[in-house]
């Protein structure tokens, strides 16, 4: 990219609704080594030009490109009506088990802001005054649906350290998340993809009962996926793989786990909303339709039953590993079969948080001289 495109690409940096974006690459706080044009990293610099040329290949095309913005900017621009697609490139690292971002040189940027901003611009605005008002009254309704707001994006890519790993980050953004299972390279790391399959939750039922309410979205779900064998249209090569998440390999796997989870939590009876977000954060994203109706009131026996039902129905789903190698430059993944898909044991721990480490104060990771990342040894 010449001097006088990267200049252009900068201007609207001050008013972002001048332009609805579709997609937007965000650039973080890098450092001004090997640059061949003033102010930027180069391999960073090399980064953007590829996020932008990957965003134009999947069809996007109004794209802004911002750097270092601040939370007040970003907010903005993150909540504006058309995103569907958000790439953020820079350095980013674990607080204990809280991924940060190095967003500028004041503010870094975690899972949590990201929830709290979606709560406010996305959620919220479509929320009955009736809802609203529940979650005022209720901390802990309030809580769930803090935790289970998203901007639900359809391509969401964090280029830095380890940013696959937060469940928070994948859950904020939704959709396709594309993230570093482990520490970036100098070369630029290789991107491991995720997919957050979407819920959509009756907005109305979550703000009476958060867990009735999830439990009712995955049996409604996992119904519906009944009234189509889409395993026979795949085979027949009729379905459409670019739509929404209840055609996508792994959706099916994904609701049986969730759903299973959740029984075992409600069964448990300690901490059950805490244990269900956390469970479905993995591999859901919610959607809030204040459009659902009230759901199906089952026992836990009969959620059981129809588990085992679509279970004996419909084989477990048998997919790739998928996370790329260290040597592979992202190109070749892990080849190992998994049933219900990926990750397989040797790289379960790509989308789990570090566990704290009590020596050093919960904080994890080293952090490099001069805020630079630690560069392993190829």
């Amino acid at each position: 990219m010449t001097a006088g495109k990267i200049q252009r690409a900068f201007e609207s940096v001050d008013s972002p609704r001048k332009m609805p974006y579709d997609a937007v690459v965000i650039m973080g706080v890098v450092d001004d080594h090997g640059s061949i044009l003033p102010g930027w990293d180069y391999p960073f610099s090399i980064a953007e030009e590829k996020a932008v040329s990957k965003l134009k290949d999947r069809g996007y095309k109004r794209i802004g490109v911002f750097r270092e913005p601040d939370f007040k900017l970003l907010r903005r621009i993150l909540a504006g009506k058309s995103m569907k697609a958000v790439v953020f490139l820079g350095h980013g690292e674990f607080h204990g088990t809280t991924y940060s971002f190095r967003l500028n040189l004041k503010e870094n940027l975690s899972g949590q802001d990201l929830h709290e901003w979606a709560m406010e611009d996305v959620v919220k605005p479509r929320l009955s005054k009736a809802a609203i008002a529940r979650l005022e009254d209720k901390p802990a309704v309030k809580d769930a649906v803090l935790r289970a707001s998203s901007y639900n994006f359809d391509l969401a890519v964090v280029h830095s350290c380890h940013s696959l790993r937060d469940p928070e980050l994948r859950s904020a953004l939704g959709g396709e998340f594309q993230g570093n299972p482990w520490y970036s390279l100098i070369n630029l790391p290789p991107l491991s993809s995720h997919m957050q399959y979407t819920l959509r939750v009756g907005s109305e039922a979550f703000s009476k009962d958060p867990v009735g309410a999830l439990e009712g979205a995955l049996v409604h779900a996992l119904k519906r996926l009944g009234q189509v064998d889409y395993y026979d249209e795949i085979a027949r090569g009729t379905v459409d793989l670019s739509k929404p998440p209840d055609v996508s390999l792994g959706y099916r796997s994904a609701l049986r786990a969730a759903l299973s989870d959740l029984i075992a939590a409600r069964r448990q009876g300690a901490n059950v909303q805490t244990k269900v977000l956390n469970s479905l954060r993995k591999q859901f994203s919610v959607e809030f339709s204040p459009d659902q109706g009230e759901y199906e009131d089952l026992s836990l026996e009969e959620a059981e039953e129809l588990l085992d039902a679509d279970g004996r129905t419909h084989e477990e789903e048998v997919l790739d590993c998928g996370v790329p190698t260290k040597s592979s430059n992202g190109e070749l993944g892990c080849r190992h079969r998994v049933k219900g898909g990926g990750p397989c044991w040797q790289h379960e721990d790509c989308l789990e948080p570090p566990e704290e480490d009590e020596e050093s104060g919960g904080e994890v990771e080293e952090t490099a001289p001069e805020g630079r990342e630690p560069t392993p040894d190829k």
